[in-house]
């Protein structure tokens, strides 16, 4: 997998949860808020996802290093086959 873009708050003079820091990835994604999904692990932060227009997927937190937290879920809905997990 490899990352297309990032893109940090702190560049923005804003953070989460505004809506306009998760507008400002889409437009660097070049994808609409309608046709991207957010995927994170606390719900109010990124919750602005939501209000921007976006899909979010919210991970469950607490999880230990290594452990399960559902992001097989993701991989399944974006139709990515996950490779050498067990």
């Amino acid at each position: 997998m490899h990352f297309s873009c990032w893109v940090h708050s702190y560049e923005h003079a804003t953070e989460k949860p505004d809506p306009a820091l998760f507008r400002t990835a889409c437009r660097e994604l070049g994808a609409g808020p309608g046709e991207t999904l957010m995927v994170g692990d606390h719900p109010a932060n990124d919750g602005g996802a939501v209000a921007a227009g976006l899909r979010a997927y919210v991970l469950p937190a607490g999880a230990s290093p290594g452990g399960f937290r559902g992001l097989d879920a993701v991989l399944r809905l974006a139709g990515i086959r996950e490779r050498g997990c067990g």
